[in-house]
């Protein structure tokens, strides 16, 4: 198993590195404290030792002069054992020793220059002799080794000749083992001292490091975890230090500036993405149907509203507007209004509110009741051509960026109307603002294509056509005619649902798609249809009260045919079956006569 570096903690590292410091300058202390005592110890011993061979060889020299060889044998012995003097020997000029402590070394000869014992004084090998010391190993045990010269005073030249100045040396050694015990055991003493003053510095640094260091480190270390998690409003509050309560408070404005500044993007991803999804849904259809559709349901949805209400003026017909909204899990729905009516638009959109739209034509979204409800008025070129009033859910009201996406919205829900209204130009009939027979045939050929992806998904068509309608224009005019297929259209509208597709077909005949119904819901779509026109009077500023009937001729897919020719061709047969039958009526293809 490797060893990380990056796993240690900061405090390891940070103790490790400072006990290691500790500990080498505890070291060197410690060895420089033993070098100097140990010195002191030496340099004190070489003197007494000195002092007491001048004093011992003093003593010698007197009884040399007496030549009295016992008295100085027996000294030399006596002082070897009652002192910490040792191997005490005088030797003559030539090496020889003639006195010692050991007798078996009398009369042995040392070499100078091969001895050991010599050879740390004499390194040369020349016998001059001076005082001199040195610190020699002895038996494994530290030994001063002392010379002292013996002069060849004017008393001894009654045996030496005068011209010598030295008749030998005295040598004697002085151990050290009683220093170096000494001197171990205050090594012993510095180093425990040493060790408890090093632990008790490494506790009270460790102490130190993890109250004023590793802690505020800790701290800041999760205080950043946090911030990456996305706890912006974490307090953190680092204690130790000036530097490091410095370094909370800039992390505390940081992470503060950090979660509004990423509040803001999300909140401007946010509203870049609905504004996506809103131009995306939206442009999936230009027909003016199915934008009022997307609208409703999207601005429902984004602004989490509780109802979504859409007014469009109706063309042809002054002062009049479609309203239209959505109820939970339904379809959209329509009501006509007029401003005149004593009653509201819708209960999201009271009578005053449109009031104010209409005199004041506001450009902007004006948003009312504390924020609750807003009114968002469509444009196009500075001319108002719609309005939506959107309701928050009770005890809701818009936040700020809601309101951002409300003022970014307006214009792309005023340009997918304005395109749409342009498409629903191109494909309604100019008189009767129903679809076109060419929109017709689109649509026809799309509901045919689906059914044969989706066996399960057929459809109706009727074929309507006014009766005797050649002599309405015949007797008062084409105007007047042109008058009743306006208000046949209006009367086909009412009476069909918002996916239907209501068309002119030609002249006085008009056809309607009923996609997702079976044959028998669509003859009661036609019955009814029939029975309202049957007793519907028209009339008009230039239409006097007239009152027609309608023939009308249904076909379903699959049952009549499963191509747009063959549908057709069926329900214009169904037609001319009910014309023929007398008219007023409702008929199949290959149906016996049924009564109007």
């Amino acid at each position: 198993m490797s060893f990380d570096p990056n796993a240690v903690s900061l405090r390891v590292k940070i103790l490790a590195s400072l006990f290691v410091a500790l500990g080498l300058s505890m070291a060197a202390s410690l060895y420089g404290i033993w070098s100097f005592e140990r010195g002191k110890l030496i340099e004190i011993s070489r003197n007494q030792a000195v002092q007491a061979g001048l004093t011992i060889r003093s003593a010698l020299r007197h009884a040399m002069l007496q030549h009295n060889t016992e008295a100085i044998t027996s000294s030399i012995e006596e002082i070897a054992r009652g002192t910490l003097l040792s191997h005490i020997c005088v030797l003559d000029a030539n090496g020889r020793i003639v006195f010692s402590s050991e007798p078996q070394l009398r009369g042995q000869v040392l070499d100078l220059a091969k001895e050991p014992e010599c050879l740390a004084c004499h390194t040369d090998g020349e016998r001059h002799v001076s005082q001199r010391t040195a610190l020699l190993n002895v038996h494994d045990r530290p030994t001063l080794r002392n010379i002292l010269p013996i002069a060849n005073e004017p008393a001894c030249h009654g045996c030496h000749a005068p011209d010598r100045r030295t008749l030998g040396v005295f040598m004697f050694d002085s151990s050290l083992a009683p220093f170096d015990a000494v001197l171990r055991q205050t090594a012993s003493r510095l180093l425990l001292t040493g060790l408890l003053t090093l632990a008790g510095i490494f506790v009270l640094i460790s102490t130190i490091v993890t109250r004023f260091i590793t802690r505020p480190v800790r701290g800041l270390l999760d205080g950043f975890e946090r911030l990456g998690n996305g706890q912006f409003g974490h307090w953190l509050e680092l204690g130790g230090s000036r530097e490091f309560a410095d370094i909370s408070t800039a992390f505390n404005v940081m992470s503060r500036a950090v979660g509004r500044y990423l509040g803001e993007v999300r909140a401007k991803a946010k509203e870049i993405a609905t504004l996506y999804t809103i131009v995306q849904r939206m442009s999936r259809s230009i027909e003016w149907k199915q934008v009022k559709e997307v609208v409703v349901s999207l601005l429902t949805e984004i602004l989490d509203a509780d109802s979504v209400v859409l007014v469009i003026p109706i063309e042809k017909r002054p002062n009049h507007f479609a309203v239209y909204w959505r109820e939970e899990g339904q379809r959209l729905f329509r009501r006509d209004y007029s401003p005149d009516a004593p009653h509201a638009p819708h209960p999201a959109l009271s009578r005053q509110e449109f009031r104010r739209w209409l005199d004041e034509r506001f450009t902007s979204p004006v948003f009312l009741a504390g924020h609750t409800r807003v009114l968002i008025p469509l444009l196009f070129k500075d001319t108002q051509f719609g309005l939506i009033a959107v309701a928050k859910k009770p005890g809701q009201e818009f936040v700020a960026a809601e309101m951002k996406l409300v003022a970014a919205v307006t214009q792309h829900v005023s340009i997918a109307f304005t395109n749409a209204r342009l498409y629903d130009m191109a494909i309604t009939d100019s008189l009767t603002s129903l679809y076109t027979k060419r929109y017709l045939m689109t649509k026809l050929h799309d509901l045919v294509h689906r059914f044969q992806r989706l066996p399960e998904d057929g459809f109706c068509l009727l074929m309507l056509d006014l009766d005797h309608f050649k002599e309405v224009n015949d007797t008062f005019g084409h105007q007047v005619g042109d008058q009743l297929l306006v208000q046949m259209a209006r009367l086909i509208q009412s009476n069909v649902r918002h996916e239907d597709i209501p068309c002119r077909y030609g002249g006085e005949e008009f056809v309607i798609l009923i996609p997702g119904k079976g044959l028998e819901e669509s003859l009661g779509v036609a019955e009814r249809l029939r029975s309202q026109v049957e007793g519907y009077t028209f009339a008009g500023p230039d239409l006097t009260c007239i009152q027609r009937t309608v023939s009308i001729g249904v076909a379903c897919c699959p049952g009549h045919g499963t191509t747009a020719d063959a549908l057709i061709a069926a329900a214009d047969a169904a037609l001319y079956t009910a014309k023929r039958d007398g008219r007023n009526l409702v008929r199949v293809p290959s149906e016996a006569p049924q009564a109007g």
